[in-house]
């Protein structure tokens, strides 16, 4: 289903990703996104601030050893 649900005081809209992008410069030898040099902005609710994220915090697979 796609298409534009409307909810009071905002809309939503519901899609289907067909394809992604990304400039050469932001992927790694194995083509995958490096997120040390791209850092994605969030947009949050309610607060309606932008935030940038790329900075690590741990290793997933070290944690609790």
């Amino acid at each position: 289903m796609d298409g534009n649900v409307e909810i009071e005081g905002f809309d939503n809209f519901i899609v289907k990703i067909l394809a992604t992008y990304a400039d050469e410069s932001i992927l790694n030898e194995k083509g995958k996104i490096n997120y040390h040099v791209f850092k994605p902005v969030l947009f949050e609710f309610p607060t309606y601030e932008y935030f940038v994220t790329g900075n690590k915090v741990g290793d997933c697979a070290k944690m609790n050893k």
